[in-house]
């Protein structure tokens, strides 16, 4: 998920500010991030900079 601090203000006003799982940080959920999870095709995620660095698993 795309972090806040990178696009504070978003174009798309359908983002929704939301927390990372695993490290806390302030994410946006984008629509197509819920589509996904209504779809079964993810049931979790984790900001840019987790994803990217491969850090802990989501914290429940």
């Amino acid at each position: 998920m795309p972090l806040v601090k990178n696009i504070p203000k978003p174009s798309n006003k359908q983002w929704v500010k939301t927390i990372c799982p695993v490290c806390g940080h302030e994410c946006w959920e984008t629509p197509q991030l819920r589509w996904a999870k209504k779809a079964g095709m993810v049931d979790k995620a984790a900001c840019t900079e987790c994803a990217i660095s491969g850090k802990g698993e989501i914290n429940e």
